[in-house]
């Protein structure tokens, strides 16, 4: 599994860069999963020339590069688990 995954992000003018992510954005195009910083970059800038999204009057776009998180496992009882003393 890739430790990056790419989010092109689509901002409103008043919302300040640091405050823009995936929920404040008025738009969000996911993007493929990558292996380093470095082609999150590069890629990004890539899939953003191919896009449609043109930021308009009071509008920014921003990539952002997220570190994926690692699946997450559920402890507990489990129906095939055999209970030894």
């Amino acid at each position: 599994m890739s430790p990056f995954v790419i989010y092109i992000l689509l901002c409103a003018a008043s919302t300040a860069r640091p405050d823009c992510d995936t929920r404040t954005a008025i738009d969000v195009v996911l993007g493929p999963e990558v292996n380093n910083e470095l082609n999150c970059g590069l890629q990004a800038q890539e899939m953003f020339a191919k896009t449609s999204i043109r930021p308009r009057d009071g509008e920014y776009v921003k990539i952002s590069c997220a570190r994926r998180r690692p699946p997450q496992t559920v402890e507990g009882n489990r129906s095939d688990s055999v209970a030894r003393e």
